[in-house]
């Protein structure tokens, strides 16, 4: 999305920098969880 002249354009551009922001963001908080699995997997190796 971040290379799309198309959205860009569709968007505008402050629109558009809006919603990239929020998607870093959001991307940000997602690779920070940890999930029931990762838990299971791997607490009892440490």
């Amino acid at each position: 999305m971040e290379t799309s002249s198309l959205v860009r354009e569709a968007l505008g551009e402050d629109v558009f920098e809006y919603v990239l922001r929020n998607k870093r963001a959001e991307w940000a908080d997602y690779r920070r969880q940890v999930s029931a699995y990762e838990l299971n997997r791997y607490l009892p190796v440490l």
